[in-house]
């Protein structure tokens, strides 16, 4: 019995006091951009009121080994996503838009008004539910 205990132990001690590399890790963040000359300070990006700089901005890929990220000009793009930072009237100011006149409004504002309501009122009835 203690020969068998040996002879199946031998291999398993062996491979554990073998070196081994360390243990790669799973995932890692993106490279860091470099910022060459900037002041202490001074933004590291550009500002969000003019245009991008055409080319390769470093810093902005989340991939570990993708290529880095290129800006076309402004032309190259669509008009909508100049308008992804405005902020989407609420349902309050929707209700007063259709309260004014329903006919003015776009077929997405009502929608979309539509959905707020119904959200609402859902969140009202289980708030009522959770009370009880």
């Amino acid at each position: 019995m203690l020969a068998l205990s040996r002879r199946v132990a031998a291999p398993l001690l062996a491979a554990a006091r073998r070196p081994t590399a360390a243990p790669q890790p799973l995932r890692s963040l993106a490279k860091k951009a470099e910022a060459k000359g900037a002041a202490k300070g001074a933004s590291a990006g550009p500002s969000a009121t003019g245009p991008l700089p055409v080319g390769t901005i470093n810093g902005l890929n989340i991939l570990k080994a993708g290529p880095e990220i290129v800006v076309g000009p402004d032309s190259e793009y669509p008009e909508w996503v100049w308008t992804l930072h405005k902020p989407l009237p609420t349902l309050d100011q929707l209700q007063v838009m259709y309260q004014a006149n329903p006919e003015t409004m776009s077929e997405e504002d009502k929608k979309r008004m539509i959905r707020q309501w119904n959200r609402k009122r859902i969140k009202d009835s289980n708030a009522l539910k959770a009370k009880k």
